[in-house]
């Protein structure tokens, strides 16, 4: 059951990116879509690696879910538009890293890599292939989500 809900999420996160591009919606309705869509392949590939590590993985499971994460990663870079300055200023936080819009060819090439890493990975074996999807995924987000130790942190005494 859960995985039918994970996979329903990830469709729709992949269906939703073109509408929010097309639709020209405003950063927060981007920045959402972004963390839907990495919540669903997170929660699609998590699944299945739990399901490999129980030894419950079928083949059409594999299929299924391997093709929704690389629907949503073909997707993805519609999700980063460019960034027009009177709106950026009143952008909500965002954990992109602004070099992906100063390497939008490369961010969108390493979307499309990793998502022919997912479809090849329903051909393979889980336990090689799941770790290569995991690998690309990693490599993606060392090079372009920006994490600030510091955000959480209050500012000046007192928390101001």
């Amino acid at each position: 059951m859960l995985h039918r809900t994970l996979l329903t999420v990830a469709v729709a996160a992949a269906l939703f990116a073109p509408v929010v591009a097309q639709e020209g919606g405003g950063p927060a309705d981007y920045i959402e879509a972004r963390k839907s869509s990495m919540q669903a392949i997170e929660g699609l590939l998590s699944q299945l690696e739990a399901d490999l590590a129980s030894a419950t993985i079928t083949g059409s499971q594999m299929a299924v879910s391997t093709e929704a994460i690389a629907a949503a990663l073909e997707t993805f870079p519609l999700l980063f538009p460019e960034p027009v300055a009177s709106e950026a200023a009143a952008a909500p936080p965002s954990s992109a890293d602004p070099k992906i819009w100063e390497e939008i060819v490369a961010f969108s090439s390493l979307s499309r890599t990793a998502a022919e890493v997912a479809r090849e990975a329903a051909k393979a074996r889980p336990e090689v292939s799941l770790p290569k999807v995991r690998e690309t995924c990693a490599t993606c987000h060392e090079g372009y989500v920006f994490y600030d130790p510091f955000a959480s942190m209050p500012i000046g005494p007192a928390g101001q």
